[in-house]
């Protein structure tokens, strides 16, 4: 165990995403005493599945949509290697999680240990919480098979112990946010320019949203992706580094 590089070591964890991910703010007329939150009721959702390793890489994230054939997905064109998929809830399950380990884990762990000329057999090691759709004797099974050893988070100490949810699902969420904010300013400020008052409508249909929203979750994670000091620094505040660190001595 003390020999797994820092490449070989893993975090992933499944996050609820919001296609239409409303903030704290939002625009009206001025001189109004209320003032509702646009959207903010909007509870549609998919599922991102993120994996970060503490040598600060990004594994492709696996993205869930609601429905049951790939019509589902969004139409707008994915960067190679994500894995856009659905299931009938748009919550991981494990099925979901073995076609993850399949298309996305094993692959990065097979070129890691060609990369740094490691045996087939070598030790990686994943950590993860205890959702039960990961901790299924199949999936034990078919990490166990590939060499794989796992550390599960104890549950309710995710925000202390879990790297992605220290320091990288918020600000990837913020960054959505503001993908989401700057379309739908755009979209109020071409409608006053058209000479539209007192009827500002916005159309966040399926149909509207779910190709412009795929288009948001690239570009959050283009910017996340540039800072494998963020992935580093959740292993870090978790004590995981340190600790490895003093085995290692």
């Amino acid at each position: 165990m003390n020999d797994i590089p820092d490449e070989l070591i893993l975090n992933w964890d499944q996050t609820p995403l919001r296609l239409v991910p409303t903030g704290d703010w939002t625009m009206h007329k001025s001189g109004e005493k209320l003032v509702p939150i646009a959207k903010l009721d909007d509870k549609r959702q998919i599922t991102g599945v993120f994996a970060v390793s503490l040598a600060g890489t990004y594994l492709p994230p696996q993205l869930i949509y609601t429905g049951k054939t790939e019509r589902c997905h969004p139409k707008r064109k994915m960067p190679d290697g994500w894995d856009i998929w659905h299931s009938e809830n748009h919550w991981a399950n494990e099925e979901t999680t073995k076609r993850y380990i399949t298309k996305l884990i094993l692959p990065y762990i097979d070129f890691i240990r060609e990369k740094l000329k490691l045996e087939k057999t070598h030790t990686a090691l994943v950590l993860y919480d205890v959702f039960k759709g990961q901790t299924t004797p199949a999936i034990k099974r078919l990490l166990a098979d590939n060499h794989i050893s796992v550390v599960t988070i104890p549950p309710n100490c995710t925000d202390k112990l879990q790297p992605l949810d220290i320091s990288i699902n918020k600000p990837f969420k913020d960054a959505l946010k503001a993908q989401f904010h700057l379309w739908y300013a755009n979209e109020v400020q071409k409608q006053l320019n058209n000479g539209s008052l007192d009827d500002i409508n916005i159309d966040t249909s399926m149909t509207a949203i779910k190709g412009l929203s795929a288009s948001w979750i690239i570009h959050a994670w283009d910017s996340i992706e540039q800072r494998p000091d963020m992935a580093i620094s959740g292993f870090d505040k978790a004590g995981i580094k340190s600790a490895l660190i003093s085995l290692r001595d």
